[in-house]
């Protein structure tokens, strides 16, 4: 899993998501098997539907939310933690499907 950390001056000098260039990327160690999927998603339709498949994606272990948006999730996943038919299962149980 990936975590990222903005430079505080950077932030001050340029307000956030604005520079990308001083992002500082931290790797967990000891071989976790961490995949990028993107999930295609029918049936959301507004901000609270983003919201309800981030919720229920963000209880599942090793797992880390890149972007929701309407019809789709991008995630990071350590493989040996979690698999596609969970992520679909937590998309069921916000509601929608995933294609």
């Amino acid at each position: 899993m990936r975590f990222w950390r903005q430079d505080a001056d950077c932030l001050l000098k340029r307000g956030p998501f604005a520079c990308a260039c001083r992002i500082i990327q931290r790797e967990y160690k000891g071989g976790d098997k961490v995949k990028n999927e993107e999930l295609k998603i029918t049936g959301m339709t507004c901000h609270h539907c983003v919201m309800s498949v981030r919720k229920e994606l963000a209880k599942l272990p090793g797992v880390e939310i890149k972007d929701v948006r309407i019809g789709s999730a991008l995630i990071e996943y350590d493989e040996s933690k979690v698999s596609l038919s969970q992520f679909k299962s937590a998309v069921e149980e916000a509601g929608f499907t995933v294609m």
